[in-house]
């Protein structure tokens, strides 16, 4: 779709990258099951209401677990919900117990540490103009990640923690990304999902929202885009419905793309108006409703 690319960013890919063996200097205490049950005493009760919280927090980048006696399953999903990370685990991984205490670490050296004893790929992806930044990691038991492949994106572990921060998160450009990532990993299996954003109240996540679902093929019906053309408070979604539209101008039954289109030829944004009249010289009369001006002689004011 030519002209998206006013409006985002591309994304790129970096490397799958391993945990080695010979990571194992701060390998994190792991309590099996069997030795939990033979040779020690049951706790009184008000030994264990004394056992400390567990904290897993993530603040300024930094990631501070503080674990006793955990399953790992749980540990690594409370850390796909701080980092907003997918933690991707293959069957057999998670019921085994750790205590782990790290404090302020990047959260992929955390879990190289927390992952010692098992195999594990890491990927790393471009997202906006920053640097490389961890997005995914894969973890399989020890021996297990040879021959490995990674499941589809919309297997990752973290879709509904995604979810739940696109619908919950008050700060606007939070909901964005996660709308974003969700788009990105589910494709058309997101529509629902898509089109319940394009209604959010912030111009940036409308406009995020929209091109993802439209780059991944999410079908929008033409009426919603007439609609977003025509009357969307930002201008990029308007730009964006309206070159939806006139890319399959004949594909659609439910409305007529030319009359949409010489509607926006008085759009205030220039922008816009720019917009409409090259989609009328490319389509040329075909599209052109009875009655609407013809666009060689209408001159629209500039700002």
């Amino acid at each position: 779709m030519a002209g998206l690319v006013v409006f985002l960013v591309a994304t790129g890919l970096a490397a799958f990258v391993p945990v080695t063996a010979a990571e194992t200097e701060r390998r994190p205490t792991v309590v099996s099951p069997a030795a939990r049950g033979a040779g020690s005493p049951t706790k009184p009760a008000s030994e264990k209401a004394a056992e400390p919280q567990p904290v897993i927090t993530l603040n300024k980048g930094r990631l501070t677990v503080q674990v006793q006696s955990r399953p790992l399953g749980w540990v690594l999903d409370e850390i796909s919900r701080e980092s907003r990370l997918a933690i991707v685990r293959a069957p057999g991984v998670g019921d085994q117990r750790i205590s782990v205490q790290l404090k302020d670490a990047p959260p992929d050296e955390a879990l190289r540490v927390i992952l010692t004893a098992y195999d594990a790929f890491f990927y790393y992806g471009v997202e906006k103009n920053a640097s490389a930044s961890l997005r995914v990691v894969w973890v399989y038991p020890r021996g297990g990640g040879r021959g490995f492949a990674p499941v589809p994106p919309w297997e990752w572990g973290s879709t509904k923690e995604l979810l739940r921060e696109a619908r919950t998160n008050p700060d606007p450009a939070g909901r964005a990304q996660a709308v974003e990532m969700l788009v990105e990993r589910s494709g058309e299996q997101s529509a629902d999902v898509a089109r319940d954003f394009l209604v959010d109240p912030d111009d940036a996540v409308r406009t995020r929202a929209l091109y993802s679902a439209l780059n991944a093929g999410v079908r929008i019906p033409a009426d919603s885009l007439a609609q977003m053309a025509l009357s969307d408070p930002s201008p990029h979604v308007r730009f964006l419905a309206l070159d939806a539209l006139a890319n399959n101008p004949r594909g659609w039954t439910e409305i007529d793309v030319g009359a949409v289109v010489a509607q926006a030829l008085n759009d205030p944004s220039p922008h816009m108006r720019a917009k409409a009249e090259e989609i009328f010289r490319r389509l040329g009369a075909g599209t052109q409703p009875s009655g609407q001006p013809d666009p060689a002689q209408h001159q629209p004011q500039r700002q």
